[in-house]
């Protein structure tokens, strides 16, 4: 149970870090005039709703167990099972092959088995017991504990218990409820504010020094959202250039429209786009087949141009190959001649040397 509310947390703040870091490239965007209104992002959408809906989430069909007479693990975790069985993020543990991967025995079987599920969070699957979680739930105390706790000669701790013990223990809010009220807090405090985020990574687990362990990394990578981030880029635009940058690295390109290249410098903007379009005609059959800016496949914006990554590889292919054909053109041609030789002669008397060349004067 505890690991589910670590876990829920974790999805929530990854919701806040996605939600952040879109609005952030969509502000940009905005600014650039991008049309951004087609480009679907990736997001845990799907695993806070079946975490947290209020009226069949996972926590709240824990809560309505709790509040019937004779509730319990197996009823909560088979109420699961049939209201989740069309919900791709949930599943019921593996029973053969695939039971090693979380532990288990193929083929062998525990008491635990009914109380088990399987979760599919960001970071990857995780498989739950639900044993004694209404229990833990109901957080109840004895109605007669708060009572005496109050009654105590220690301030503090008459003080933490007084509320307590003036309300009805029976009627408190689920540890799940409260848990979940505190976060949703938690996270429209934290979307007021102007938000970074700094992820740190292990390159080891034996803190040694000098030592990379890619698995380690790569798992940090996945679980702490990272590799969200890279989903996301690759969903809109993953590359951009300035208006400079751009016709810098592709003028060759159009180095047979002088016209073009002459805007460069008054119209920047508009040589950027007809470097494009006049790009797609040269870059062949791998090329996209629909128009690039039409199509939203490349966009010009206000400073910089955006491009999708297909864009970028088709660009290559027309640079690469004029640039192949400059090096054979710099090749044909006849090597420089010789520099002119130097004669050295000496006056008497020990003087510094003389000296003149073939195109120089001489003393």
């Amino acid at each position: 149970f505890e690991q589910l509310c670590i876990n829920f947390t974790n999805e929530r703040l990854q919701a806040q870090f996605t939600d952040s870091l879109i609005k952030r490239q969509q502000e940009e965007w905005k600014r650039e005039g991008v049309h951004c209104a087609h480009i679907s992002f990736p997001d845990n959408a799907g695993q806070i709703e079946l975490l947290d809906n209020s009226k069949g989430g996972v926590l709240a069909l824990l809560d309505e167990e709790c509040a019937v007479p004779k509730g319990s693990d197996e009823g909560y975790v088979s109420k699961m099972h049939t209201a989740f069985a069309s919900n791709e993020l949930y599943c019921k543990p593996r029973r053969g092959k695939g039971a090693a991967l979380h532990g288990g025995k193929p083929g062998v079987v525990t008491k635990y088995d009914a109380l088990q599920f399987i979760v599919h969070h960001y970071a990857g699957e995780v498989q739950y017991t639900a044993s004694r979680w209404l229990e833990k739930n109901r957080g109840t105390l004895h109605p007669d504990l708060p009572k005496l706790l109050a009654g105590s000669s220690r301030p503090l701790l008459a003080s933490l218990f007084a509320e307590r013990a003036a309300a009805d223990e029976t009627k408190r809010a689920t540890v799940g409820a409260s848990y979940r009220s505190s976060l949703r807090a938690l996270s429209q405090t934290m979307a007021a504010t102007t938000q970074h985020f700094i992820r740190c990574i292990k390159p080891n687990m034996e803190q040694r020094p000098d030592h990379f362990n890619g698995q380690v990394v790569s798992r940090q990578l996945r679980y702490t959202g990272v590799a969200a981030v890279v989903e996301i880029q690759r969903a809109g635009y993953p590359i951009s250039y300035t208006h400079a940058s751009f016709i810098g690295r592709y003028r060759c390109v159009a180095f047979d429209k002088p016209e073009l290249l002459a805007m460069a410098q008054s119209d920047p903007r508009q040589c950027c786009a007809g470097i494009l379009e006049y790009a797609q005609k040269l870059a062949g059959e791998s090329a996209p087949k629909e128009p690039w800016l039409e199509s939203l496949l490349a966009q010009v914006g206000a400073t910089k141009v955006w491009l999708r990554a297909e864009v970028l590889n088709a660009l290559e292919v027309p640079r690469r190959s004029v640039t192949g054909r400059a090096a054979v053109a710099c090749q044909r041609l006849p090597p420089p001649p010789p520099p002119p030789p130097l004669f050295f002669f000496f006056l008497g008397g020990g003087g510094p040397p003389f000296g003149w060349g073939g195109g120089g004067g001489g003393g």
